[in-house]
């Protein structure tokens, strides 16, 4: 037995009796092995984008503290701070911040659309943790500390997002023909 669809013609571009216009768009779903699979990805990369965003948010904090302290310091000293390195401070601790509320947004969204076949909460999530793994990485270059907890689990977590949504993004879901006619039914 075949789960094709049947042929439907393609419409006209002008409403016709003999050519009716679709009243219901094709019904999709995930075949019963892949949407418990898909369930299952879905939860774990919202669970570890929430993750990623208390990190973010801790480094956004330490960042603030420790921009705190040196111009306490510096100015205890009766310096003043450069403007282009309190710039440059500033866009890091912003940055931080934008990736925590980046992370908890596509966590919480992946969280709440684990059940359905929605895509963009997928491709969000490959995006904001590839930027997230790119900033992690360059934190681990620029600072010189290889090997500090938080940017390993910073770059394993990132680095499980990307791979998790992409396998997600590969399983296809199928036309739901059964389903779709029992729905076109009941309204009908």
């Amino acid at each position: 037995m075949s789960h094709e669809p049947p042929f439907i013609p393609v419409p006209p571009t002008y409403p016709s009796a003999h050519y009716p216009l679709p009243q219901h768009p094709v019904a999709m779903q995930l075949r019963p092995e892949d949407a418990g699979k898909s369930e299952r990805w879905r939860l774990v990369l919202g669970c570890s984008a929430a993750i990623l965003a208390l990190l973010a948010g801790y480094y956004a904090y330490l960042n603030i503290a420790g921009v705190m302290r040196a111009v306490g310091s510096i100015q205890g000293r009766g310096g003043t701070v450069a403007p282009g390195s309190l710039a440059v401070a500033l866009a890091i601790i912003g940055a931080y911040c934008l990736m925590a509320l980046g992370y908890a947004a596509v966590g919480t969204w992946n969280i709440v659309q684990r059940r359905s076949t929605a895509r963009a909460p997928l491709v969000t999530a490959i995006v904001v943790g590839s930027i997230g793994l790119v900033l992690t990485l360059a934190e681990v270059i620029t600072s010189g500390i290889a090997g500090h907890p938080t940017h390993i689990a910073g770059i394993g977590l990132s680095a499980l997002i990307i791979g998790r949504a992409v396998i997600v993004l590969r399983i296809k879901p199928v036309p739901a023909w059964p389903a779709a006619a029992v729905e076109y039914a009941a309204d009908h």
